[in-house]
């Protein structure tokens, strides 16, 4: 792929407006706006119009196979030229995937589906392998290849990656934790990817390895978290009419809540009551009481409470009962 490492300065601005990859709330509320107006043409798609809707996939998800046409008119429609298209869609496959297995659902949908807070990974992780091979090609020591990259390249790419003034998408790489640990000691940090890769380490293995610290650092992070995770599970509310959905949390509970309602000698107690008085337990870590089913009863049995339907189904009237 030799698209990204050619793009102008004013091509990678378009793609930074329609597509950022930054932690920002412009930069999260620009990839939900993208979401939604994806999620409308694909649903609107004549292969989708008419097709009855998969068990678990919900309206406001997206497969990967209704994808590719919707991003590539949006993004067309936002000034993206034709080339930096082409360079997304090579990769939106595997960042698919990514997302799928890197960020948890909101709820309990098809495993070929993505929701809203799924698809912050989707765009990140693409924009994270764009980066990487334009620093990469730019700082190589000799000709980039797929299949491999030397620890020369890859100490030479560390320096740019973490360079402000060279940042790319809006990226915060800064800020990545793990990465910083990798310009601390680059011979570590190269070895672990090639004991992984068992030789050779081919750059979708590089990619890979980084692009997970920064979806890490930015998506699963709780201030993300309690947002972005909310507005997603209110997108499928609103959109399948649905006031509840199964295992269906906004985020983790802020320990602030958690401390106003329990004392950590309360919370203890719970828990234990919870793990021998509880058959299901919630994504908020609630246990629910065991269900104790109610006797089988038959056809024209009386209930515990009369009804209407026990007044109407009797074989007798209970008139005659009575004068019997």
């Amino acid at each position: 792929m030799e698209g990204p490492s050619s793009f102008t300065a004013q091509e990678w601005q378009q793609l930074a407006e329609a597509m950022p990859g930054g932690s920002g709330e412009a930069d999260v509320r620009q990839r939900e706006k993208l979401f939604k107006e994806i999620v409308v043409r694909a649903a609107a798609a004549p292969e989708n119009r008419f097709k009855a809707q998969n068990k678990g996939g919900y309206k406001g998800t997206l497969k990967l196979s209704d994808m590719e046409t919707p991003l590539k008119v949006v993004l067309s429609g936002l000034g993206v030229s034709a080339r930096c298209i082409e360079s997304v869609l090579a990769v939106h496959a595997q960042a698919f995937i990514a997302a799928q297995k890197w960020v948890n659902s909101i709820s309990v949908i098809d495993q070929e589906h993505v929701d809203m807070n799924q698809f912050h990974a989707f765009i990140i992780y693409i924009d994270c392998y764009l980066s990487l091979w334009t620093f990469l090609v730019q700082t190589a020591s000799s000709e980039c290849s797929t299949d491999s990259v030397d620890f020369q390249s890859f100490q030479g790419m560390l320096p740019t990656l973490m360079d402000p003034s060279k940042a790319l998408l809006n990226i915060p790489w800064t800020s990545i934790p793990a990465l910083a640990n990798w310009i601390d000691d680059p011979q570590v940090a190269f070895d672990d990817l090639v004991e992984r890769s068992h030789g050779a380490v081919p750059f979708d293995q590089l990619a890979d390895a980084c692009i997970f610290h920064v979806v890490q650092a930015i998506v699963s992070s709780e201030q993300f978290a309690q947002g972005c995770r909310k507005r997603a599970f209110q997108l499928l509310q609103a959109l399948n009419n649905m006031p509840s959905l199964p295992n269906a949390v906004p985020g983790p509970i802020p320990m602030s809540i958690a401390q106003n309602d329990h004392t950590a000698e309360e919370k203890t107690a719970d828990a234990g009551t919870r793990q021998k008085t509880s058959q299901w337990d919630t994504s908020n870590s609630e246990g629910l009481p065991l269900f104790v089913p109610r006797q089988p009863q038959g056809m024209y049995a009386p209930s515990n409470n009369i009804t209407q339907r026990d007044l109407q189904w009797r074989v007798f009237p209970i008139a005659a009962n009575l004068r019997q």
